[in-house]
């Protein structure tokens, strides 16, 4: 199955960005957006490919339905998509494995006990009772996206156990409308992460 983009989507607001890292550029788009954000994420896909990594664009292609899909050509490149309402977060980088997520607010889906009993570890369980309820979620939904990033660069996917799996997140603050991290891993075992922060206008 091949997709080819030619999607061109309006935007509400969007930041773009490289990330030097690991002896390579992790180039990303973030932004929220008005439009289909599947469709607005292959788009981005294709520009930061075509513009960044200077390649022809031939599509992407993917092996099976639970594959994760490949850029046709180009097997040195990686890339990774996410969207979540209207945000959308996409990467792309070379010689490396590059993982994204974004989660947007309100993030209710952090109130459920069972989904913190699967993501977090002993310490990250440990700590929360220490952060006053207003800042729980936003807490919460900074440590998924970047579990789920590393998850994705690594291949696990949701497979990953995140009770074992320790990630970086710094305090960040009430109201923050979107959490958003992406993740890279070479041939050493520990990921490098890095939270964004969206720019809006």
């Amino acid at each position: 199955m091949t997709f080819v983009s030619g999607h061109r989507p309006s935007v509400a607001s969007v930041t773009e960005g490289r990330w030097s890292v690991l002896g390579t550029d992790v180039w990303w788009r973030f932004g929220r957006v008005d439009g289909e954000p599947r469709r607005v994420a292959y788009a981005w896909v294709e520009h930061l490919v075509r513009s960044r990594e200077g390649l022809p664009w031939r599509g992407l292609h993917r092996e099976s339905v639970a594959a994760k899909p490949r850029l046709v050509g180009s097997e040195s490149v990686d890339f990774s998509i996410s969207h979540s309402g209207d945000a959308v977060l996409v990467a792309v980088a070379r010689g490396v494995r590059v993982g994204a997520d974004v989660e947007a607010a309100p993030f209710t889906a952090f109130d459920s006990i069972a989904l913190r009993r699967r993501m977090l570890t002993p310490a990250e369980a440990e700590e929360l009772p220490r952060l006053r309820p207003e800042d729980a979620r936003t807490h919460l939904a900074r440590l998924w996206t970047a579990k789920e990033a590393v998850a994705k660069a690594t291949g696990e996917g949701l497979a990953s156990d995140f009770r074992t799996l320790a990630v970086p997140a710094p305090p960040t603050w009430r109201g923050r409308p979107v959490e958003a991290c992406l993740a890279v891993i070479d041939d050493h075992p520990h990921p490098t992460t890095r939270h964004l922060t969206l720019e809006t206008s």
